[in-house]
């Protein structure tokens, strides 16, 4: 089973209803859910999405007239080629309070020139965490927590703005021990146009143990 959305002009909500724990999206072959055209209103909700082989837990493609409006709350992106891919022009698109977790390349791949928030979510043990592909558009970062990825926790390919401070805006962050497993050093903000290290564009940024519950439990510790 997978779920295609595309030309959705009224709002949309595709939700589980016992929970992303009890309710999983999980293809054969594909993403788990692909959103397409203009899809206006859409919001997924409380699911465990798993892509097919080769493919992302999401999907999100739209062309340069359309402006899609798409939110992802409270899922469980896991066990993909990617967590998330988006690609467009324009529109906007939310990540809030999800969990991005062991995904074979980026937890979130985003080639999205429109409006971008990323809000509380939980992005761990990815080949990397968040991986910025967009010269235009406004990309937003607060209250994550993008720590023990393989590779990058935060990057910006050589597509990017010379200076970080253009389009992409990081608030209240914790990266945390990302890139030591590929390189042999912490790479948790990285510009591969710059191919340094850069400094967040925000406030109260912080690089610290967040005390998961767990060793597969990603709550924090009370």
């Amino acid at each position: 089973y997978s779920e295609a959305i595309s030309g959705i002009l009224k709002p949309l909500l595709v939700k589980g209803e016992s929970g992303a724990e009890r309710t999983t999206v999980a293809p054969e072959s594909g993403p788990a859910i692909t959103i397409s055209g203009e899809a206006q209103n859409v919001t997924i909700q409380g699911l465990t999405l798993i892509g097919g082989t080769g493919s992302a837990a999401v999907s999100l493609v739209s062309s340069y007239a359309e402006r899609p409006v798409v939110t992802v709350s409270h899922s469980i992106m896991k066990n993909s080629e990617y967590g998330i891919v988006m690609n467009g022009e324009s529109g906007t698109v939310k990540l809030e309070r999800n969990l991005i977790v062991n995904n074979r390349r980026e937890g979130v791949h985003d080639r999205f020139g429109g409006t971008v928030e990323l809000i509380n979510n939980t992005i761990v043990e990815n080949d990397a965490g968040y991986y910025l592909d967009m010269f235009g558009g406004a990309h937003t970062l607060r209250n994550n927590i993008i720590v023990r990825n393989k590779g990058d926790g935060v990057a910006q390919s050589v597509n990017t703005p010379r200076q970080s401070a253009t389009n992409l805006f990081m608030h209240y962050n914790n990266t945390w021990q990302n890139g030591y497993l590929r390189s042999g050093s912490y790479r948790d903000l990285y510009s591969y146009r710059e191919r340094e290290s850069f400094t967040a564009n925000g406030r109260g940024h912080v690089s610290a143990d967040p005390f998961f519950a767990g060793a597969a439990d990603y709550h924090l510790r009370s």
